[in-house]
């Protein structure tokens, strides 16, 4: 049986080893909600191939219309689970699956999750094609990094990823004052 390490080390999930840039950070103010992830910048285009960024299993995967649209989620040894949303397309045995799953049931809108065993993945494996699905305002790749108790973390505390550089110090544009 193949064991996979808590040790290992979170790989940065579009063109790892190269310069990214985010178009999101964690926490953000949405209209409905805060943002509990990044979003990793794929120069406005469809198809940057998507990697694990830390071995373990593929447990659930979603297909709708709206929200994360095509997402995955990945569950690591480690009890933290990376989710990948917005995607294309799955790659894969992962994608044969949910296509047939989606004929059996005559849906396209699809909610699988899985066991340990079924979908095992390697960190850098290719996992899916970054895309533009759901509700999504252009091509990039939403990344989440959630702990056990499913509470999203911030990818860049988590593993301080150096493919994002941040050397632009904040500045004031405007303050408040309030009497107490």
């Amino acid at each position: 049986e193949e064991k996979f390490t808590e040790e290992e080390s979170y790989l940065y999930p579009i063109n790892p080893g190269q310069p990214g840039s985010l178009a999101g950070t964690m926490g953000e103010l949405r209209s409905t909600h805060f943002h509990s992830g990044i979003d990793i910048r794929t120069n406005n285009e469809v198809g940057y191939a998507v990697r694990a960024t830390k071995s373990g299993y593929i447990s659930r995967v979603s297909v709708t219309p709206s929200g994360y649209g095509n997402v995955m989620y990945i569950t690591h040894p480690d009890g933290n689970t990376s989710l990948y949303a917005h995607l294309d397309r799955f790659k894969g045995a992962v994608a044969d699956y949910v296509l047939k799953e989606q004929y059996k049931k005559q849906k396209a809108t699809i909610d699988l999750f899985f066991q340990p065993g079924e979908f095992r993945v390697r960190r850098g494996d290719t996992v899916a094609i970054s895309g533009n699905s759901g509700s999504s305002s252009g091509p990039h790749l939403h990344f989440d990094i959630r702990d056990s108790d499913n509470y999203a973390l911030d990818p860049l505390k988590v593993e301080g990823f150096p493919e994002i550089v941040d050397e632009l110090p904040p500045a004031v544009e405007k303050i408040a004052l309030k009497t107490l």
